[in-house]
């Protein structure tokens, strides 16, 4: 080129892996010179984990779960998902919760009704897997 030779690093399909410090080092007889450049991938925030039932009521229930790998963008919002697990309907209930938390507690359940929840995390650059789903069964009233 004009001003000097030109030099290119291109990564065609990136991968979390690919994250990392990348130099190039120039040398002639009039010395060195090197340019770094940190690449960061960015991705879908990994699946919750540990999703666990802390405590059961019979209109309601409290679950905890570890946050999950950010995919080096910060978590925006969890989405909880739930529903019946027998009888009809079984009609999907979501509550966006924030991304500060790691625990909530759900209400308006029916008593002695099992239900199946599971959740997922968003960052900025989309929605991650679901978490493992767990179960559980409602108390019953009276």
């Amino acid at each position: 080129m004009e001003k000097g030779i030109n030099s290119e690093l291109i990564l065609t399909s990136v991968e979390r892996k690919d994250n990392g410090i990348y130099k190039c080092i120039a040398r002639n007889e009039h010395g060195t010179d090197e340019r770094t450049i940190k690449l960061v991938v960015l991705e879908v925030p990994s699946a919750p984990t540990n999703l666990r039932v802390k405590e059961v009521w019979s209109r309601s229930v409290s679950i905890t779960w570890q946050p999950p790998f950010t995919g080096n963008s910060p978590i925006t919002k969890y989405i909880v998902r739930y529903w019946r697990k027998q009888n009809a309907p079984h009609r999907l209930h979501e509550v966006v919760v924030a991304n500060t938390q790691s625990s909530l507690t759900v209400n308006d359940l029916l008593p002695g009704v099992p239900y199946e929840i599971s959740l997922q995390a968003e960052n900025d650059v989309g929605k991650g897997e679901m978490s493992d789903p767990t179960n559980f069964v409602t108390g019953q009233e009276g």
